[in-house]
C-alpha cells in the first residue's frame, strides 16, 4: 500500500522496509498544507501541515505515544516468522497469515518518523492484540501492558507467570525502550484493552520515589464476562504495583448513585481514570441511563461520584484542570469542555472534518496534551466500501483536519474482529497529533512476510499539526 494524503493536494509517500533486523525508513518529502476551521465550522486562516508516515511493519489493534523528547512509539509492530503466523519454527515453509497472536514488539522512531526500529520489550515477543501503552508526559517513562508472551518458555519471565491468560504483564522502560523491567499481576484473564495514567501526587498522598510520578493501571478481570475493573498503583516507576480499589463491577454496583442499576463497562469503553494537575483522578461512571463524574483524591483508593454530567464516551483533563469530554452521537464526535469541575459544559463542537461529515463514524480515539490541544482520530465510511482514516487536532481556536487514503483504494477494508478492534492517537509536546491506523497491505514491502493473507495490515501514522 502507498497511502496518500487527501487535503489540498495528493502527496505520494514512499513505504519502508519490513525487516525486523533493520531500521524501516519512511519520509514525507512534500508535507501537505492543511486548512483549518473555527469551532462554528467557518474557514480559519490558521495554516498547518500533515504527513503520512508508514512504520514499515505489520500491525493490527494499534497504539501510539509520543515522549517528551519527541520519540514516537507505535505498538504492535508485528513479524510473521513461523508456521501459521506464530513465533514457532521460524523460516519453515507454509502459509504465514497475520493473526491476533502474531509475534509483536514496538516500532520506535527517534527522528520524527523518518525511520523506525523494531524493539522487543524485555527481549520477549508478545501477543499483538489488546495491549496498552503510556508515556508519562513529565518523566518520559514508558509503560506497557501485554496480554501474554507468544513463545513459551520466555526468558526473563518466571515460568509460573507465563501461563496464557491469567496474568497482567506490566512492563516499563525509562530509556525509550532500550532496557525494560517487567512484573506480573495475577488474576486477570485477558484484561482486554486496559489503560494507564500517571500524574503528580495529590495533597496528603503517598510520595513516589525521587524522579518518578504516581502511575496507575486499571483493567478488567475477565474477558467477555469482565467481572470487575480494578485499579493498581506504582510509586517506583512500575517496579512494584499495589492493588488500590475496584472501580466498576458487574452485578451490585460500587457507586450508590446507581441504585440497583448495573455499572456499564466492557472491552471497548473509555471509563478509565485520567490524572489532573492536582493529582486527582477523574473518570465517568455510566449506569441506568445516567452518566456520573467521579473523582479520586486518594490515589485510586476510592472513586466517589460527584455529579451528573452529559453523556461522555471519553474524558480527559488538562494541566489547568479543564475537563474535555467527547461523545459519538450519530455521525458526530461532539466535544464539550468544563472549567468548573463538571458543573457546567460548553456548547458541543463537532470534531469530524467538514469533508467527512455525514459519513458513518467507525472506530475512533481521543488524546490531549496541553490546554487547547485536544485531538481525535477516526474512521469514516468511504463511498463504495471500506474506510478513510482522519485526524482532527485543536490548535488554539482552530481545528485542523487531515485524511489519509489511497487514490486507488481506501485506507482499510473491513476491520477484522479480534485483530483490528481499535485505532489510536497522541498529541506530541509541540501540539501536533500522531494518528495510528492499520492500512491494507497492497504491495507494501512490510507485507512480504504475510503475503498469503489478503487481510494483512500495515502500520500507517498520520502526523497533523
Amino acid at each position: 500500500m502507498r497511502p496518500h494524503l487527501a487535503l489540498l493536494a495528493v502527496v505520494p509517500v514512499a513505504a519502508g522496509l519490513a525487516l525486523p533486523s533493520q531500521a524501516a525508513s519512511s519520509t514525507c518529502a512534500q508535507p501537505a498544507t492543511a486548512r483549518a476551521v473555527s469551532a462554528d465550522g467557518h474557514p480559519s486562516s490558521y495554516q498547518a501541515q500533515a504527513c503520512v508516515v508508514p512504520t514499515g511493519f505489520l500491525t493490527g489493534e494499534t497504539h501510539v505515544r509520543v515522549a517528551p523528547d519527541g520519540t514516537v512509539v507505535q505498538q504492535p509492530a508485528q513479524t510473521v516468522p513461523g508456521v501459521a503466523g506464530t513465533g514457532f519454527v521460524p523460516g519453515a515453509p507454509g502459509p504465514k497469515p497475520q493473526t491476533q497472536i502474531t509475534p509483536s514488539g514496538f516500532a520506535i522512531s527517534h527522528d520524527s518518523g523518518r525511520s523506525f526500529r523494531y524493539v522487543e520489550p524485555a527481549g520477549v515477543q508478545w501477543v499483538a492484540s489488546d495491549g496498552a501503552i503510556h508515556v508519562d508526559s513529565a518523566t518520559g517513562r514508558l509503560y506497557y501492558y501485554a496480554l501474554s508472551p507468544v513463545v513459551v518458555p520466555a526468558s526473563g519471565i518466571p515460568v509460573q507467570d507465563q501461563a496464557p491468560a491469567g496474568y497482567a504483564h506490566l512492563l516499563t522502560s525509562d530509556d525509550g525502550g532500550r532496557t525494560w523491567f517487567n512484573t506480573q499481576a495475577p488474576g486477570y484473564v485477558e484484561s482486554e484493552n486496559p489503560r494507564f495514567t500517571s500524574g503528580p501526587t495529590p495533597r496528603g498522598g503517598d510520595q513516589p520515589v525521587p524522579g518518578e510520578r504516581v502511575a496507575y493501571w486499571c483493567g478488567n478481570t475477565l474477558l467477555f464476562a469482565y467481572g470487575e475493573r480494578d485499579c493498581w498503583r506504582t510509586l517506583d516507576g512500575g517496579h512494584t504495583w499495589a492493588y488500590r480499589s475496584t472501580l466498576l463491577r458487574r452485578g451490585a454496583p460500587i457507586h450508590p448513585q446507581c441504585g440497583s442499576a448495573q455499572e456499564e463497562f466492557n472491552a471497548g469503553d473509555g471509563y478509565y481514570p485520567q490524572a489532573g494537575p492536582d493529582g486527582s483522578l477523574w473518570t465517568v461512571v455510566s449506569c441506568g441511563g445516567t452518566t456520573w463524574l467521579a473523582r479520586s483524591t486518594d490515589e485510586a483508593a476510592s472513586f466517589p461520584a460527584v455529579r451528573k454530567v452529559p453523556a461522555i464516551d471519553e474524558l480527559r483533563v488538562d494541566s489547568r484542570g479543564v475537563l474535555y469530554g467527547v461523545t459519538l452521537t450519530g455521525a458526530k464526535l461532539l466535544l464539550r469542555t468544563s472549567r468548573d469541575a463538571g458543573r457546567t459544559w460548553s456548547k458541543p463542537v463537532d470534531l469530524v472534518a467538514p469533508a467527512r461529515r455525514g459519513a458513518a463514524v467507525g472506530q475512533w480515539a481521543m488524546a490531549l496534551r496541553g490546554p487547547g490541544q485536544v485531538a481525535v482520530a477516526y474512521l469514516t465510511a468511504h463511498k463504495g466500501g471500506g474506510y478513510d482514516g482522519s485526524v482532527t487536532v485543536q490548535r488554539g481556536s482552530a481545528f485542523v483536519s487531515a485524511t489519509v487514503h489511497d487514490g486507488r483504494s481506501v485506507l482499510v477494508t473491513t476491520p477484522q474482529q479480534a485483530k483490528d478492534d481499535y485505532i489510536d492517537l497522541d498529541v506530541a509536546p509541540d501540539g501536533t497529533a500522531w494518528g495510528s491506523f492499520y492500512g491494507d497491505c497492497g504491495k507494501d514491502p512490510a507485507c512480504a512476510t504475510s503475503s498469503t493473507n489478503p487481510m494483512a495490515k500495515v502500520g500507517v501514522l498520520l502526523h497533523v499539526g
